[in-house]
């Protein structure tokens, strides 16, 4: 095609996010809607960097899944081809898109993609540095309308948009729609199979590593502390049913003794003494696990359950792409470099056969350990392993007869396709309770997205100094029961449930004189048993 333009030069678009953001989450988003189509993009000169900041030339995008920018032409045109111009930040968490496509339509109803490309960069080695896409028909397409569609997982910067065509010619093809709607995957069902049955998860943190001694004690869940859990116990504290069925336990969000951290962080990464000292506290006599199993047979028998057990998933920590000294578990003095693949994945496996052994030696009487939770909540696609390691984990602990489990935020990177990197069950967190510029209705948001991509719903109890019986806190955390009872969670899927350690705000509220905060508790129990009403 000859005369080949840039159609959309200095034109006007609308932007749309895949999935709905919440108000915390469009700040990010430009006001200017011609930063894409103003050509600025060529003169910038400045820095990945800088760049980000300068959202007069430049489109910010925070995750939502993709942005399809949307163009309406003044008539019918030969639309050939695309480039587009993006930016690559580590410190930022500012990547290029893993995918874009350009999709036509001569009516505004019948579109068809006619162009899709992957990310032509290897990410884990793109930082600081701009990624071009460009791609082209073979014969132009006919179009009045166009959508140029790119994915978002964390931070996404466009520079510059470029749709090439020009006058319509006979040569033009008629677009005819390609596209396939997904149907929803459903909400992950449970089953016997499925984390051993369970329904009803109670995220349970141990081992905290501080120099006060106070603090480390919140590491340390004793029989006392996680009856409120294993028993609904009543405002006298009488045992009268069973509360949450299974346990998930893990890592406070804090530094270990190495000063890495348990989740990614590339700054700090961990090192094998910070998972043994994690685990140590783990198996600790008398508490955690140990004071689980206890409680448990207690609970039992006060009331006549026979052979009544706990389904116990335990955790992995991070293994960090940026560790290349983590210690050898073999005990040789052999460098373990975990940039090496085989050493990372070797980590892993290594962690996941001596925990199940060291559990399976202490022979609890009361616990079956049913499955592993991946402790980082987001997927790295500029890792260079991806999403590799997670199928070979998933494959493993399936070998093992053990479910992989995983517990992303609201909308983190990866989430939409997480039941495809080997996990058994992803629950998503509403994150109502963190956010305050979240809206209420986040959690029939995530409720939606749930069922769209085959996940569950986390529930979540936030902030262990917040005044528990504050109007505007209890009313967040109903929300959650109220918008997963009327959407169908409560009684369709698993829940698993957050409610900050040490041990927990639940213990905070079953214990608690004040109707308010005792409400809470009580609630959740009814919700449990699936006869919560708003």
């Amino acid at each position: 095609m000859s005369n080949v333009i840039n159609l959309v030069a200095h034109r006007k678009y609308t932007i749309e996010s895949e999935t709905y953001l919440q108000p915390d989450q469009r700040y990010h988003e430009s006001k200017n809607c011609m930063q894409l189509t103003d050509g600025r993009f060529r003169e910038l000169g400045l820095s990945p960097s800088d760049i980000c900041r300068d959202t007069d030339s430049v489109y910010i995008a925070f995750r939502g899944i993709s942005r399809t920018v949307s163009f309406t032409l003044d008539e019918v045109s030969s639309v050939s081809g695309f480039k587009a111009v993006f930016s690559n930040c580590k410190i930022k968490q500012v990547w290029a898109p893993r995918r874009v496509s350009l999709l036509v339509s001569a009516d505004g109803e019948q579109w068809q993609e006619i162009l899709k490309m992957p990310c032509p960069v290897d990410l884990s080695q793109a930082d600081g540095t701009f990624t071009t896409y460009e791609m082209h028909t073979e014969k132009p397409y006919k179009a009045k309308y166009i959508r140029f569609v790119f994915s978002v997982d964390i931070v996404t910067v466009c520079c510059g948009l470029e749709i090439f065509g020009g006058e319509c010619t006979c040569e033009a093809i008629e677009p005819k729609c390609n596209l396939v709607r997904i149907k929803d995957r459903g909400y992950t069902v449970p089953g016997p199979k499925l984390i051993g049955g369970a329904r009803d998860l109670i995220l349970m943190y141990n081992y905290l590593y501080s120099e006060n001694e106070n603090e480390q004690s919140w590491g340390f869940q004793d029989k006392r502390k996680l009856l409120p859990y294993v028993a609904y116990v009543d405002g006298d504290g009488n045992i009268k049913d069973t509360m949450f069925d299974s346990f998930m336990w893990l890592p406070f969000v804090r530094q270990g003794p190495s000063g890495g951290t348990y989740h990614a962080d590339w700054r700090h990464p961990n090192k094998l003494v910070d998972w043994l000292e994690y685990r140590k506290n783990l198996f600790a006599d008398g508490y955690n696990l140990a004071a689980l199993d206890e409680c448990v047979g207690d609970v039992s028998q006060a009331l006549s359950l026979g052979d009544y057990r706990m389904k116990v998933v335990l955790c992995i920590p991070y293994p960090s792409y940026y560790q290349t000294d983590f210690g050898d578990w073999e005990g040789k003095g052999k460098v373990r470099d975990l940039s090496v693949y085989g050493e990372r994945f070797g980590a892993v496996k290594w962690y996941i056969d001596s925990t199940l052994e060291m559990f399976y030696e202490k022979n609890y009487k009361n616990l079956d350990v049913v499955g592993f939770y991946w402790f980082e909540e987001q997927i790295f696609y500029n890792d260079p392993h991806g999403t590799r390691i997670l199928n070979e984990i998933g494959d493993y602990l399936h070998s093992r007869d053990m479910n992989f489990i995983w517990i992303p935020f609201y909308q983190a990177s990866g989430f939409y396709e997480a039941p495809d990197y080997g996990f058994d069950a992803v629950c998503m967190q509403p994150n109502l309770s963190f956010n305050e510029g979240f809206e209420h209705t986040v959690v029939r948001d995530t409720a939606a997205q749930a069922k769209k991509y085959g996940m569950c719903v986390e529930i979540e109890m936030a902030d262990q100094a917040a005044d528990l019986a504050d109007d505007e806190y209890i009313a967040r955390y109903n929300s959650y029961l109220k918008y997963l009872a009327e959407t169908r969670v409560m009684t369709d899927t698993v829940h698993m449930y957050y409610q900050n350690g040490g041990p927990g705000l639940l213990y905070t509220c079953c214990n608690s004189q004040n109707p308010k905060i005792r409400a809470m508790y009580d609630d959740t129990y009814k919700f449990i048993k699936q006869e919560y009403r708003a």
